[in-house]
């Protein structure tokens, strides 16, 4: 599995390396580049915690990732979104209002995007975000009932209890990781008007198709029988 999650990482390098943003930069520009290297960085701190056998925690890690994809297709589509993701005056306020402890006034941030609705790649960046705070980011029954739980009687009448992940949750969660980030991938290659996956052609040719989980699964383990 950390074979699919080293050639995203070889395409994230290769497209930066070949910096598709232009030289003459805008503040979109900037931004978008940002919101490239943060997504980039959380493929591999999400990978770090998942190979540390704490899938769980990569998925909050990956979740900013697809909000910071989502702020950089909502620039591409119309820069004026810009200001609306930025909200200077009511994030301020709300941090004036805690400074004076009291609670921050209207309600959180919520900025409206324009021009997504005819964007199927939001519309997937919305599922999956959803996806992952119902399942894994947030303290819902979902998130709880995730873990393997076990209850041990003692010999004086006390109850010991203790929880982890599956045996297989590392390799199921780097799978979906690299297929996260294909989604994240796809959204930079609209934001680059199509030059990110013309820059990494070799490298993203191997994961630009949809995986076929067994055939990977089967890879995975024949790799690990013959080590």
């Amino acid at each position: 599995m950390f074979g699919l999650i080293e050639t995203v990482d070889q395409l994230y390098r290769a497209a930066l390396a070949r910096a598709p943003v232009p030289k003459t930069r805008t503040e979109k520009d900037n931004l978008l580049e940002m919101c490239f290297i943060i997504c980039h960085r959380a493929l591999l701190s999400a990978a770090t915690s998942t190979g540390s056998g704490l899938p769980e925690d990569g998925a909050a890690i990956t979740r900013r990732a697809l909000e910071a994809a989502k702020v950089a297709l909502a620039i591409t589509v119309d820069p004026a979104n810009l200001e609306e993701w930025r909200a200077l005056a009511k994030r301020s306020g709300r941090w004036e209002d805690r400074g004076k402890g009291i609670k921050p006034k209207g309600g959180p941030v919520n900025p409206q995007y324009k021009g997504l609705a005819a964007e199927p790649l939001h519309e997937d960046l919305l599922t999956l975000i959803a996806v992952l705070s119902d399942f894994t980011v947030h303290f819902t029954p979902e998130h709880v009932l995730g873990y393997e739980w076990e209850q041990r009687i003692n010999k004086d009448g006390t109850t010991d209890v203790a929880f982890g992940v599956d045996e297989d949750a590392v390799p199921k969660s780097l799978l979906m990781l690299a297929d996260q980030h294909r989604l994240i991938l796809r959204v930079f290659d609209r934001c680059f008007d199509g030059k990110l996956y013309r820059e990494g052609n070799k490298i993203c040719a191997r994961i630009s198709t949809p995986f076929k989980v067994n055939t990977i699964l089967t890879d995975s383990a024949e790799s690990d029988d013959r080590h």
